[in-house]
């Protein structure tokens, strides 16, 4: 019944559900995609909301709805079967079922909106949503009618309908120049259906859920109305804004549609700006208003007055979504994977549940098996994690960065581990203690790409400035390569060659002078990701705004073979249409198999559907294997010393162990 926070833009795959006791395994092996073996961390956070017998707290994730118990706060089921990110759900009144969508699209099919037996955890229905991009959900009180919202191509599409749950059939398109709907409420006598706009329509509605006619138009937000919300007698109205420009949060007497108040207050420590509302919520008994910004704070205002009363601080994040136990005496908010539990009459933090089980909060940008293939690094928001890839358990994160992390390699010894930032820093990490060892600030511009020479004594670093060559020991600057911009760098196996991608060209560089050995053209945009095979005489690349990878001969620098982004199905999509960025390539330690990972792009949404991981075989070129499981862009791949494990790092932010078999990787 909330309101998503993140308008991730995706598409449809398939179906499954998960149902296990807490007890029965850990949760990285639940609801797992077929050939998977691990999941490292638990996906972003879209939204929140209780039950109605406050028993269970429902999580909407970028790879499903996870249900905790109330009471311990172990996880009770995972919900998965979307494809993309889960953006919104919605109790049933009786609590017995749970509705959510996902933000996919294609031009086939719409999102997906499933209904979940809360008490089995098994899919009863679902429900093909002609919208475009599905943004909220929301059941009527009586349990009998959906109604869900989106975005539309143009206006063209439909942007809000309504749904018989019994049935599963499609009721009625609400029409009346809806062009986005970010935000759905159902009034508690379930005659009135709200909804807010979206960015280029930011009116609130109110419809008449038995006529289907609309009945008022709510104007004066300036922004995406992010979150509307009914007080408990039907009387008012809150709806929030999402945006810089206007940060308010207007209460509505919905009989007459006059507005009763605006409420500000939400507005960003650091610099003064406004901060958008994300959230807001009533308490059971009306008298409270709950809201959640953009300035990571959590508020409370007097619903009749408009009075602001506390301010709750102890975010370090966006906050999401804030929602009132059915009992009114705890409120709970979501951010930064953390979930606080207030108590809401005294705003007193009572407890801090982490969600993420030591995943990262953001998109995970690289990972990196260490030598004896135990441990996985993983990079991604100011933080790189430390795992055991036998357990999944988190050893260690590391903290002294402070901007997003882009890249992790581990030494050959396996002792220290290297990591890029967009903080301008490369830095050297002690990797049983944790400890840093060294920082290094030569660069100007962000650190894209770090890579050990195959002996371990020099490291290369690649940014948006330059390209830089370290003593790992001393590190002192060696020298630096070029004045353009370097977006992957790669040793070759024997430690004389360097390859770096920038812009569509691959340049070889000589370790020891410093100078160009060799161009490799033929990228039509920018190279991703670089690699060379183990033999050292092929290169295989991948293009960020393209759908190939491409093998290089290292001696003549010609093409060797292209391979396109393969769809679902084995569908070569048209360079006209959309089209599938390789974000990251990586050879099998046997050099038989390349792995390429990437996601889909097309003019209007980062779509999903193919979100995959491609297996190829390096002879033919024939495409061995697809890996779909992520919701997001696949942004790092890389396998293990011995083949048998492929990690695969997401936008969505979790990490997957997949299990290869030896040699084919097949």
């Amino acid at each position: 019944m909330k309101t998503p926070r993140i308008l991730a833009l995706t598409l449809l795959l398939a179906i499954t559900t998960t149902l296990l006791p807490a007890t029965a395994q850990a949760n990285g092996q639940w609801g797992l995609p077929e050939g998977a073996k691990l999941r490292l961390g638990k996906g972003r956070i879209t939204e929140i909301e209780f039950s109605p017998d406050g028993k269970l707290l429902a999580v909407a994730s970028a790879i499903g709805v996870w249900l905790y118990d109330v009471h311990t706060f172990n996880e009770v089921a995972l919900l998965t079967g979307h494809t993309t990110p889960v953006t919104s759900m919605s109790f049933s009144l009786d609590g017995q079922t749970l509705a959510s969508v996902e933000d996919g699209s294609t031009s086939q099919n719409g999102p997906t909106i499933c209904l979940w037996d809360v008490t089995t955890g098994t899919l009863q229905k679902t429900f093909t949503s002609q919208i475009v991009i599905g943004t909220s959900v929301c059941l009527s009180p009586d349990g009998q009618t959906l109604a869900s919202g989106g975005t539309s191509f143009e206006g063209v599409d439909p942007t809000l309908e309504l749904w018989d749950v019994t049935t599963g059939q499609l009721l009625e398109t609400l029409s009346g120049d809806v062009h986005e709907v970010a935000s759905l409420c159902f009034s508690p006598d379930g005659q009135t259906l709200a909804s807010g706009g979206g960015y280029n329509d930011t009116v609130v509605r109110l419809w008449d859920v038995n006529t289907r006619e609309l009945q008022q138009t709510l104007t004066g937000h300036t922004w995406s109305v992010t979150s509307v919300h009914f007080s408990p007698d039907g009387q008012t109205l809150a709806s929030a804004n999402g945006g810089w420009e206007d940060n308010t949060i207007r209460l509505w007497n919905v009989n007459t549609g006059t507005l009763q108040n605006t409420l500000t207050g939400h507005t960003d420590a650091e610099d003064g700006e406004k901060s958008g509302v994300t959230s807001v919520c009533f308490n059971p008994n009306g008298k409270t208003l709950a809201s959640a910004g953009e300035d990571r704070t959590v508020r409370l205002w007097q619903a009749n007055t408009g009075q602001l009363i506390k301010t709750l601080t102890e975010h370090t994040g966006e906050v999401t979504s804030v929602c009132f136990n059915p009992n009114g005496k705890t409120l709970a908010s979501a951010s930064d994977n953390t979930i606080h539990l207030w108590n809401a009459n005294t705003g007193e933090l009572e407890e801090t549940v982490m969600t993420s089980e030591g995943g990262h909060l953001g998109k995970v940008n690289s990972v990196s098996f260490s030598q004896n293939g135990q441990t996985l690094a993983s990079a991604s928001d100011n933080t790189i994690r430390l795992w055991d890839v036998n357990t999944g358990q988190l050893i260690k994160t590391l903290t002294e960065h402070t901007g997003e992390v882009n890249s992790v390699h581990f030494s050959p010894d396996g002792k220290t581990l290297a990591s890029g930032s967009s903080d301008k820093t490369v830095r050297l990490w002690d990797v049983t203690t944790g400890i840093l060892l060294k920082t290094l600030t030569e660069h100007t511009g962000e650190v894209n790409s770090v890579h050990f020479s195959p002996n371990g004594r020099i490291l290369v670093s690649g940014g948006s400035d330059t390209i830089c060559l370290w003593d790992v020991t001393t590190g002192t600057l060696l020298m630096t390569l070029t004045e353009s911009f370097a977006t992957s760098v790669h040793f070759s196996p024997d430690g004389k060659t360097i390859a770096s991608g920038s812009g569509g060209t691959i340049c070889l560089w000589d370790v020891t002078t410093g100078t160009l050995r060799k161009t490799l053209t033929g990228h039509s945009e920018n190279v991703s990701s670089v690699r060379f095979s183990p033999d050292g005489k092929t290169i295989a690349s991948g293009e960020s705004w393209a759908e190939t990878s491409r093998l290089w001969d290292v001696t003549t620098g010609k093409t060797l073979m292209g391979y396109p982004y393969i769809t679902s199905g084995g569908v070569i999509e048209s360079r006209d249409g959309p089209y599938y960025p390789v974000l990251s390539v990586c050879f099998s330690p046997d050099g038989h198999t390349l792995v390429s990972g990437g996601g889909r792009n097309d003019d209007w949404t980062w779509n999903q559907s193919a979100h995959r991981i491609c297996l190829w075989d390096v002879t033919t070129g024939t495409l061995l294997k697809t890996l779909p499981g992520h919701t997001d862009f696949v942004s790092n791949v890389h396998f293990s010393p011995d083949g048998h494990t492929l990690a695969s790092g997401s936008h969505d932010g979790t990490v997957l162990l997949w299990d290869i078999a030896p040699d084919t990787g097949r």
